[in-house]
């Protein structure tokens, strides 16, 4: 086992679950000139069910946010919110506007949530609200769109969790609504798509069902740490979450390895582990988010010394990675996709 091997668990957790960010340069990335697709569109459109779609993400090297329009005949490159500060930009399910926050899952700070409008990328709207962070867009059974965001977007094992909350705030016509608290407490890893239950995690996988404001499942795992959890966008209610090498993990996937994110691991709603995706090529997953309607994912793989220039695209049914979009230079954080039908 090489050296490399022996310190990227504790890069590793940095780099997804909250690192310590400042703003730089960008190298002369900033015309976007440096990326590549990896799949065909005979690929894409197996896995995705269209080969017409958008892709945006953090660059984290550059501090904006970078967004890949692939729904023409040839890909549009564009440079978005640049000077914000950028984190978990998230598609509006018309593929329209996108919405983001000034704050990672972890940090200890206070956020702000934006929306920009993609028809005039300037026009960048503000929720007027102390803190508000991991932005997720829902259309309610009433055709209604809403954002759910948390207003603490730090671990849940310190003592500001217990008095933090998750909201959900109606968006119309440019304009945001009147925000509503769901309930106690801050769970950013999303909502099962009826709302029946959500979940956080960093560093602990708590499960909150809706019907009961104090059912805080503390031994969902075990107490091991983990990060990047993320609800299934469909109805399967499906829950995948990155891990740091823990003894149950290691157990079902009998690693003996033990380096940090290099499986992707799935429960279901009653907490029962189904299955571990590997990354491929000892390469580990950052930034897992699913997408809307299908069970497939798209995230950040890495490695130590080149960070996080590959995304890919993850099949829960059929347990494959898909290299999906490659970059020269540029680091890839919190990457979302829009499907075009």
């Amino acid at each position: 086992m090489s050296l490399k091997w022996l310190i990227v668990p504790a890069l590793f957790l940095l780099a997804a679950c909250g690192p310590d960010v400042a703003s730089g340069s960008d190298d002369g990335n900033r015309d976007l000139k440096h990326f590549k697709l990896q799949m065909n569109s005979r690929s894409i459109e197996k896995v995705l069910g269209s080969s017409k779609f958008k892709v945006v993400f953090r660059n984290d090297d550059g501090n904006y946010l970078a967004l890949l329009d692939y729904t023409g005949t040839s890909v549009t490159k564009t440079v978005l919110a640049e000077g914000w500060n950028a984190f978990h930009p998230v598609f509006s399910p018309d593929g329209g506007k996108i919405a983001f926050c000034t704050a990672y899952e972890g940090a200890p700070f206070g956020s702000r949530l934006y929306v920009v409008n993609l028809e005039n990328p300037e026009e960048i709207d503000s929720l007027d609200v102390e803190s508000a962070a991991i932005p997720r867009w829902y259309v309610l059974p009433d055709g209604d769109t809403v954002i759910t965001y948390v207003d603490y977007a730090g671990d849940n094992i310190g003592e500001k969790w217990p008095s933090s909350a998750t909201w959900q705030v109606s968006y119309k016509g440019n304009k945001f609504g009147t925000p509503k608290k769901i309930f106690g407490r801050s769970y950013n890893g999303g909502f099962a798509y009826d709302f029946s239950f959500a979940v956080t995690g960093a560093s602990h996988l708590y499960f909150h069902w809706a019907k009961d404001d104090e059912d805080t499942i503390i031994d969902r795992y075990n107490e091991q740490q983990v990060c990047n959890v993320s609800v299934s966008r469909d109805s399967s209610n499906l829950i995948s979450f990155l891990e740091t090498a823990g003894d149950l993990g290691r157990e079902l996937t009998h690693d003996t390895i033990g380096v940090w994110h290099q499986y992707l691991f799935y429960e279901d709603e009653a907490g029962n582990i189904l299955k571990a995706i590997m990354a491929p090529d000892m390469q580990v997953f950052d930034h897992v988010e699913w997408l809307p309607g299908i069970l497939v994912q798209i995230g950040a793989l890495t490695t130590l010394e080149v960070g996080n220039l590959d995304l890919a695209l993850i099949d829960y049914a059929q347990s494959k990675v898909y290299r999906f979009i490659h970059s020269d230079s540029v680091s890839m954080w919190h990457p979302d996709l829009w499907i075009a039908q």
